[in-house]
């Protein structure tokens, strides 16, 4: 009898900004570090993963998500692999201004902020890197990787593992510094369970 294989997604958040603490609308926006509060939790989300046997790293290449990848890499020994697929969802214009000022702000419907993204592009685009992912887990031993990456971007993650249009997953993204654990079945048409974990 043939034993179903799995692949372990870690999926992390980048520490607390700059941006996050001022109340500013972020997303793509490249220069935002990470505040001491947010390299803290980033070491922290470090050392727990460096428990983890993960074989691949990936990370955003905007700066807060680098920084953050960059600790993590040190605690477990793998090269950071950086790719725009996992960067936050674009805001265009909107980019800057108060939360406050910005109600479609992590709306999942099919709004386009002015010069920006739908929530469904980012949905689509991560969901590409995943599905290379899995198909790479199906030919090669693969077993455990991590993505170090932005609030939508995760919750996006989250609604194509689990193709349910993000009713499952909570209506608000995982606070910063926070690791969600996804385990796909690999040769079937993804059945994961998710599972959040501490933050």
């Amino acid at each position: 009898m043939r034993t179903s294989r799995v692949l372990r997604v870690y999926l992390v958040r980048h520490g607390e900004s700059t941006w996050n603490l001022e109340g500013r609308v972020q997303g793509q926006t490249q220069h935002v570090p990470l505040t001491g509060v947010g390299l803290t939790q980033a070491r922290d989300v470090a050392a727990r993963l460096a428990t983890v046997p993960i074989q691949r790293l990936y990370t955003s290449d905007l700066l807060r998500a680098a920084q953050t990848a960059e600790l993590v890499s040190r605690a477990i020994g793998v090269v950071a692999q950086p790719d725009g697929r996992l960067r936050e969802r674009s805001y265009g214009r909107l980019e800057g201004r108060p939360n406050h000022e910005v109600p479609m702000l992590g709306r999942r419907d099919g709004g386009v902020p002015p010069g920006g993204e739908s929530f469904g592009a980012v949905v689509r685009r991560v969901g590409e890197l995943l599905d290379e992912c899995v198909s790479l887990a199906a030919s090669q031993e693969l077993h455990s990787i991590a993505m170090v990456t932005h609030g939508d971007t995760i919750q996006a993650a989250l609604t194509w593992l689990t193709q349910d249009g993000g009713t499952a997953i909570g209506r608000h993204p995982p606070g910063n510094g926070s690791v969600i654990t996804t385990s796909v079945e690999v040769g079937r048409r993804l059945q994961p369970v998710a599972q959040r974990l501490s933050r």
